[in-house]
C-alpha cells in the first residue's frame, strides 16, 4: 500500500503491545495497525540498529473514545490504501465495529458499512471494484460495489452462505481466477467460493480453527493456512496439538494452467478482405472463432485498431499472429509476436500454418525465425 512519514514519535511495538495488522508499503516500511492506533515502522533501520523495540512513527488513532472496540482483520485493497475492520471486544458481542479506509493522501476514512460484532474477511476482487466482507457472528460472507477513491461502497448482498454447523468465516483470500478462499474457525476446513458464490472446493484441516489464508509460492500453487489455539480446553489442544501453527497445502488451480494462457491467433485471408480470429487454450485446442470484414482498415494500416476491437474481452493473449505473405502447397507464413504472460519480452518470428483447415492445428504448424513487419500500434492488448 501507499504510505508517507506520519507525525510524532513512540517508543515502539513490545509483547505489551500487541500488533493487529501489518501491511507492506510501496516505501518499504511496515503500516503497523494495533489495537488502538496505527503506525509506520521502518524495519530495516531496527534490524540495523541495536533498539530493543520496533521503534513506530504514529499515524492515527482508532476510534480512542469507545474502549470496548479494537482493530481486528484488513487487507490492502489494489488501489494501495488499507482497508480494516474494528470488533466488539467485551462478552456482549454487539454490532459496534466499524470498516475504515487508511490512505496517505486521505488519512483514516470511515466506509459506510453495517456494523459488526467481528469483522472479518476483508478482501478484493481482481478488478479492485468489489469488496468482500463478513461479521463472524453471522453465517453469511458479504460482498458490496467498492469506490476506492471516494472510500464509498454500495449497499451489501450475501455472496455465499456458511452452510457447515459451528463454522464461522474467518479471514479471506482472491485468487487470480477471482475465487474466494475462506478459512471457517471452527469448521477445520478452507472454501473456495466460485466468483458466483458457489461452493467449488473444500481443504480440510487438522486442527478445528483456521483463522486466514493467503497464496503463494513461486507459481502461486501454495495455499497458507495459519490457525488458532485460543479458546481451546486441554482435551481439544491434546487431539490438535499442531492448533497455531501454519500449515502450507498444494493448490490445484481451476481450468486450464495460466501457462501458456492460451493464444489469440489472427490470420489475414485472400486479398486482406477480411480477418478471422481463433482463441486457443493452453493446449493448443480453438475454443472461439470471431470473424471481421474490416480488411479496408488493415490495408490503410489499421490493423492495432481492428485487432483489439476484434478480441476485446479475450484475457492474456499470449500469441498474436497477423498478414498473409505467401501459401506453398496447402501451407500459408504469417508474422507472429508471442509474449510471455507478464509481457516482460516479446519475440517475432515466421510460423506456417495449414491452409486446408478451417481451425488451424498449432500442433503441427512450423515456426522459422524471420524479420516481420510490425503493424502501426493502437489500442493493443499486449501493450497493457
Amino acid at each position: 500500500m501507499d504510505a508517507r512519514a506520519g507525525h510524532g514519535n513512540d517508543p515502539g511495538l513490545d509483547p505489551a503491545r500487541p500488533c493487529r495488522l501489518l501491511s507492506l508499503t510501496t516505501s518499504g516500511e511496515l503500516l503497523v495497525v494495533l489495537a488502538k492506533s496505527m503506525h509506520r515502522a521502518d524495519l530495516d533501520a531496527a534490524l540495523a540498529s541495536d533498539a530493543p523495540a520496533l521503534p513506530l512513527s504514529h499515524l492515527t488513532d482508532v476510534e480512542p473514545h469507545e474502549p470496548r472496540t479494537r482493530s481486528n482483520d484488513g487487507r490492502a485493497d489494489r488501489h494501495g490504501n488499507f482497508v480494516f475492520g474494528t470488533m466488539d471486544e467485551s462478552a456482549q458481542k454487539a454490532p459496534i465495529g466499524t470498516f475504515y479506509q487508511y490512505s496517505a493522501a486521505h488519512g483514516l476514512r470511515r466506509l459506510p458499512l453495517p456494523g459488526a460484532a467481528i469483522p472479518n474477511s476483508i478482501c478484493f476482487s481482481p478488478d479492485g471494484r468489489t469488496l468482500y466482507w463478513c461479521d463472524s457472528v453471522q453465517p453469511t460472507i458479504l460482498c458490496c460495489d467498492y469506490e476506492p477513491e471516494a472510500a464509498f461502497v454500495g449497499p451489501s448482498r450475501v455472496f455465499a452462505d456458511i452452510e457447515l454447523d459451528g463454522a464461522a468465516a474467518d479471514g479471506s483470500t482472491i485468487d487470480a481466477e477471482g475465487g474466494l478462499w475462506n478459512a471457517q474457525w471452527g469448521g477445520a476446513r478452507v472454501v473456495r467460493y466460485a466468483p458466483d458464490g458457489r461452493r467449488d472446493r473444500i481443504v480440510p484441516m487438522p486442527v478445528p480453527q483456521p483463522s486466514c489464508c493467503a497464496i503463494g509460492g513461486a507459481h502461486l500453487d501454495t495455499l497458507y493456512v495459519i490457525t488458532s489455539p485460543q479458546g481451546l480446553d486441554a482435551s481439544s489442544r491434546a487431539a490438535a496439538p499442531e492448533s497455531g501453527s501454519l500449515f502450507e497445502v498444494p493448490r490445484e488451480r481451476p481450468g486450464p494452467a495460466r501457462e501458456p494462457r492460451g493464444a489469440a491467433l489472427i490470420a489475414v485471408d485472400w486479398g486482406g478482405s477480411s480477418l478471422r480470429a481463433y482463441r486457443l487454450d493452453g493446449g493448443g485446442s480453438v475454443v472461439d472463432v470471431r470473424r471481421s470484414n474490416n480488411g479496408a482498415l488493415v490495408c490503410a494500416g489499421r490493423f492495432g485498431e481492428v485487432l483489439s476491437a476484434l478480441i476485446a474481452g479475450w484475457d492474456d493473449p499470449l500469441v498474436v499472429m497477423a498478414g498473409m505473405i505467401g501459401a506453398r502447397g496447402g501451407w500459408v507464413e504469417v508474422p507472429y509476436v508471442q509474449a510471455p504472460a507478464d509481457a516482460s519480452a516479446l519475440a517475432a518470428g515466421m510460423i506456417r500454418l495449414d491452409t486446408s483447415r478451417e481451425t488451424p492445428d498449432l500442433s503441427k504448424a512450423r515456426a522459422r525465425s524471420g524479420a516481420y513487419r510490425a503493424w502501426p500500434t493502437g489500442p493493443h492488448p499486449l501493450a497493457t
